[in-house]
């Protein structure tokens, strides 16, 4: 990924998306906040346990389930996210453009992590999600 001057690389068995290298990754598809289930396939992720808790604080329906390569291509917004990272949406996956269908739902997302993270750690982030 790094020598395709990429910030990810995606990982799938087959056809069924399931983590990135550095992150997981998860999908928001018609205002549902999507991820694979836990399994040992993925790691957990401490962001991604996180996000499940704020979409639901948030009124967004979550799913924990399995999504394909194409429902990932064709998701409204594609997220990966790490305790590093939190939240941020992907906009080009293998030299095609994807997500920034639901920039609303993604800034609830993202202003919930940023703000979970400031008050947990007394740390201030400057708005770039906007």
């Amino acid at each position: 990924a790094k020598e395709a001057g990429c910030d990810e690389a995606v990982f799938h068995r087959g056809n069924m998306v399931t983590e990135c290298a550095h992150s997981n990754i998860s999908i928001l598809k018609d205002g549902v906040f999507r991820t694979a289930p836990l399994s040992n396939l993925i790691l957990p992720g401490t962001a991604r346990k996180h996000l499940i808790a704020l979409a639901q604080q948030n009124g967004i329906a979550v799913e924990e389930k399995a999504f394909t390569l194409d429902e990932m291509m064709n998701a409204d917004e594609v997220l990966v996210h790490s305790s590093g990272t939190l939240c941020n949406a992907a906009c080009e996956i293998d030299g095609k453009a994807v997500g920034g269908k639901d920039p609303k739902t993604l800034h609830i997302l993202q202003q919930a992590a940023v703000k979970e993270f400031e008050e947990y750690t007394g740390a201030v982030f400057a708005d770039c999600t906007g």
